[in-house]
């Protein structure tokens, strides 16, 4: 089994699965987060669930406090 995307055109242009819900989506930073050039495996939707699973706040990084 490959590890590659699947894509596909269709009348809106190229569209990625997402790795989470196998749905293809439009590759737009619409639908998709990216880094750079290269969007993330897992759509917006599915990827702001996750983080809510995981119980990251929303909007928010974890920051490392330096005890003193």
């Amino acid at each position: 089994m490959s590890s590659r995307r699947r894509t596909i055109i269709t009348e809106l242009g190229l569209e990625l699965e997402c790795f989470r819900c196998k749905e293809f989506w439009p590759a737009t930073k619409e639908f998709w987060w990216y880094k750079g050039d290269k969007p993330h495996t897992y759509c917006k939707a599915c990827y702001t669930e996750w983080r809510r699973e995981k119980g990251y706040p929303k909007g928010e990084k974890k920051i490392a406090i330096a005890a003193s």
